[in-house]
């Protein structure tokens, strides 16, 4: 990250894990067809109304059963993970989907041009050690990102390490106040 905030942020990080997606989602296409076409293998891909397995919670038995589910629709997904989670690896890893689908834009043009049958979609997830999180990217970043899809969507989420740490935090505060009322 090249900005005059970047001392701050590698004071104050508490990133824990960093995820970026690249999806293609339709009713009709078949993911081996769109694997032949922009020739990026999938990290995960599933056509619509293919079966998997699945659980439910059977109330009467109250327990977890296995289940055999129809897909609902078709998949198609690149998903890359940062290797050192920190605040800047949220711009390395876009950068490196960038790296591998801006040299298949013109494959990628059909795609995008029928919205009708194809949702391409951006994902950028951000584990962190902390309640609250932000995500700073700069604009030349998302506006390349947008040249390959129709949506981003941004997800920040607290690690179960923390929200474990803050409920052990909130005992400690609750539990002597029970006992000194309940004596």
């Amino acid at each position: 990250m090249n900005n005059e905030f970047e001392d701050f942020y590698e004071e104050t990080d508490l990133t824990k894990d960093v995820r970026v997606a690249f999806g293609i989602k339709s009713d009709k296409a078949d993911p081996n067809q769109i694997t032949g076409i922009i020739g990026i293998a999938p990290t995960t891909s599933f056509k619509k109304g293919e079966i998997y397995s699945g659980k439910e919670y059977d109330r009467k038995a109250q327990k977890w059963v296995k289940v055999k589910r129809k897909r609902g629709v078709g998949i198609w997904r690149l998903e890359l993970r940062g290797e050192h989670p920190s605040f800047g690896e949220v711009e390395k890893v876009i950068n490196q989907l960038l790296s591998l689908l801006e040299p298949k834009r013109d494959l990628l043009k059909p795609f995008l041009e029928r919205r009708d049958l194809y949702t391409i979609s951006v994902f950028i997830w951000v584990e962190t050690n902390n309640r609250f999180s932000h995500i700073l990217l700069d604009n030349n970043l998302l506006f390349r990102l947008s040249e390959l899809c129709h949506l981003i969507q941004f997800t920040t989420e607290a690690s179960s390490e923390y929200i474990e740490s803050v409920r052990n935090k909130e005992e400690e505060k609750v539990f002597p106040t029970l006992k000194r009322v309940i004596g």
